[in-house]
């Protein structure tokens, strides 16, 4: 190699940060070259040719893509002619170079030809590999990026990138603009694939070019992120045999991957890769991805890199992942994976035998006579839904149960009632088995824990009706709002509850009355009343805000999943003045077996002026959303029942919980309590 190449080789490098000296480089034979030369073309990559100009000291490089090569001639078209300097046959050729990201080869070949399309080439017997590079670059396709400082943004494309920095070519900006760059302080970048973003974080800027085509080099500034705000209570993390795998179409390079994964829980996980080759930065945002387990087992989820973690004895970095979104039906699959690792007596949505689960009802008294009296006139309704429930899963409800040899112990089932809320119900278990009904109820809570934050779980509060007589709910549920003291994280408010039978009613209302849909400023002062009695969560869990008037998503989910749920709101007024608000609530008889899914709610603002004969009125007129005629109503305030002489037949406490707002405060209580029981 003569002076003058040499220099020029020695200036590219460092411009590129390559620091390796000459003389440790790896002699590999042409035979290597081209089939290295050929992969490239297979990959539809390009090599980087070094031109010297004809007549002043400045070199040039310019992207070629190699043709199909089977011996020493090798054919080349530049990748952007159009973009070529004029004259370019009279330049002259010093070398080419290609690269797997992580090795470069450089060959010095002799010329055949140059002009504005291509380069023809003969290549030499011998030429140079370098491992100059740590972490292998990766060549991205249709990545744009955002580059902003200090007010200054500016727009590119993200041209390779590796696990500790990124190249990005920034075309045609004015001049002016590229002055304002500070190049010793950070700049903020945002990476976009197919209009969604994938990336955000702060980095430090390494290089920038000049001229009309201006490229930099960035790398993060950070190796983890907080995406979300730290939790006492934290999901369990396993170690699960066979370990599964992290399956993913990667934003930058669009290339699937495949990482063992180390740890998982039903919050996110962990993965090993090999630091050379690593391709995951903290921040970056996985939107395709799927856990499985020996080629079968498949659950897809976004998850975002949380952090990275280099060893450097080892060559094997870690990287955390947490789990920003999940389909109830994949999570239901991943949490009864769990679960099942954790006790193998515990499931979820895991009930093959329906007649073991009838006969669990009725052993356990859950289902006692005056209930089985309702179920038997509509017992193979009830036995369909079931079959619905239990075997196809449909995503708005999850049932856990303990069993063990194919006995069902315990059982604890979740159904999303409104847009944001979900309700605990049917909560049961043999007397001799009092370990499985505090099982199932950790069961739920572990599934709450980890799922609640996702959106496609739509939680945000947790309810739960019982009665104050049954002591172990009122111990959990109630017990808990009783210490927390703070009626926005946790609340309970009693209802009065009868039946309301349908007849042919002769009496009308009196002068002044009025019964009519609800609107926005009826619900306005629903809240202001609400608030001035209670203070606490039942407005916004049972989407009684003003601005959930319309809201009929929850509906087409249900009938979208062969299932029924309909909701009006009435509004109860003398001469113009609310009275109180009314909410038909229509589902499947059955779907909760004291049908409080499928009852009147009845709210009286004015306890006085409200008499029993207005509200059985407006009960009658409203009656006609119901198939049967034994309707159950729940009336707030409960006092309201016993002022009125009303046939009360109990009470119900609405238990709701700010599961965002208050979940380690559950989690605490629950701890605490179980420890004490058991």
């Amino acid at each position: 190699m003569n002076k003058e190449k040499n220099e020029a080789f020695t200036q590219y490098f460092e411009a590129r940060g390559i620091t390796k000296p000459i003389e440790g480089w790896k002699s590999i034979n042409s035979k290597r070259l081209i089939n290295s030369l050929n992969r490239l073309d297979f990959q539809n990559g390009y090599l980087t040719i070094n031109l010297k100009h004809p007549r002043y000291k400045k070199n040039i490089s310019l992207n070629a893509k190699p043709r199909p090569c089977v011996d020493a001639n090798l054919d080349c078209q530049w990748e952007h002619p159009q973009q070529c300097p004029p004259g370019l046959g009279s330049y002259e050729l010093i070398s080419f170079f290609l690269t797997d990201g992580l090795h470069q080869i450089f060959v010095e070949p002799q010329v055949r030809e140059i002009n504005q399309q291509g380069v023809q080439l003969v290549l030499p017997e011998t030429c140079y590999e370098i491992s100059s590079r740590k972490n292998r670059r990766h060549h991205c396709n249709g990545v744009q990026a955002q580059i902003s400082q200090n007010g200054v943004v500016f727009f590119g494309r993200l041209m390779e990138f590796s696990s500790v920095s990124m190249k990005i070519d920034i075309a045609e900006v004015p001049v002016s603009l590229l002055h304002k760059i500070n190049p010793s302080l950070p700049v903020n970048i945002i990476l976009v694939n197919n209009e969604d973003s994938f990336y955000s974080g702060q980095c430090t800027l390494h290089r920038h070019g000049g001229g009309r085509r201006k490229s930099m080099v960035v790398s993060p500034v950070a190796d983890r992120i907080q995406r979300f705000l730290p939790k006492e209570y934290r999901s369990i993390r396993q170690k699960l045999t066979p370990s599964p795998s992290l399956v993913f179409l990667h934003p930058c390079t669009g290339r699937k991957n495949n990482l063992r994964m180390v740890e998982m829980s039903g919050c996110g996980f962990s993965v090993e890769e090999e630091s050379d080759n690593a391709v995951l930065l903290p921040g970056m945002i996985l939107s395709d991805i799927e856990l499985e387990i020996a080629g079968f087992f498949r659950v897809g989820c976004v998850a975002q890199v949380i952090y990275s973690n280099k060893n450097d004895e080892s060559g094997v970095t870690s990287c955390g992942l947490a789990i920003l979104d999940m389909e109830v039906k994949d999570q239901i699959r991943l949490s009864s994976l769990l679960h099942q690792a954790n006790d193998c007596n515990t499931y979820v949505c895991s009930v093959s035998d329906l007649e073991a689960l009838w006969e669990f009802f009725f052993e356990t008294g859950f289902v006692y006579p005056e209930k089985y009296a309702v179920i038997q006139t509509q017992r193979d309704r009830f036995k369909a839904l079931y079959e619905k429930l239990y075997v196809e899963h449909p995503e708005i409800a999850i049932n856990f149960t303990y069993q063990d040899k194919g006995k069902i112990y315990g059982h604890m089932a979740m159904c999303r009632v409104y847009s944001r809320t979900w309700m605990i119900h049917h909560h049961a278990a043999i007397s001799s088995g009092r370990k499985a009904g505090l099982l199932v109820l950790e069961q739920v809570s572990r599934y709450i824990n980890e799922f609640h934050r996702l959106h496609s779980t739509h939680m945000d509060f947790v309810s739960c009706y019982f009665r104050p007589d049954n002591k172990f709910p009122n111990l959990v549920f109630g017990g808990l709002a009783k210490k927390s003291k703070d009626p926005k994280g946790c609340s309970v408010d009693s209802f009065a509850y009868f039946h309301y039978k349908k007849a042919a009613v002769q009496q009308v209302f009196s002068n002044g009355w009025t019964l009519s849909e609800s609107g926005a400023d009826d619900l306005m002062e629903l809240e202001d009343f609400y608030e001035d009695i209670s203070g606490g969560l039942m407005i916004d869990a049972l989407d009684l805000g003003q601005e959930m008037l319309g809201h009929d998503e929850l509906d087409r989910d249900y009938l979208t999943l062969g299932l029924k749920r309909q909701r009006h709101l009435y509004s109860l007024k003398k001469n113009g003045e609310l009275k109180a608000v009314i909410m038909v609530n229509v589902s499947d008889i059955g779907l909760n077996m004291s049908d409080l899914t499928n009852c009147f709610h009845v709210i009286v603002l004015d306890s006085e002026e409200v008499g029993a004969d207005e509200l059985y009125y407006a009960l009658f007129r409203l009656s006609h959303h119901y198939e049967h005629d034994n309707i159950p109503v729940l009336i707030y305030p409960a006092a309201y029942a016993d002022a009125h002489s009303l046939p009360s037949e109990k009470i119900y406490n609405l238990w709701v919980l700010n599961i965002n707002q208050h979940s380690d405060y559950y989690f605490r209580h629950l701890e605490k309590l179980l420890r004490r029981v058991q």
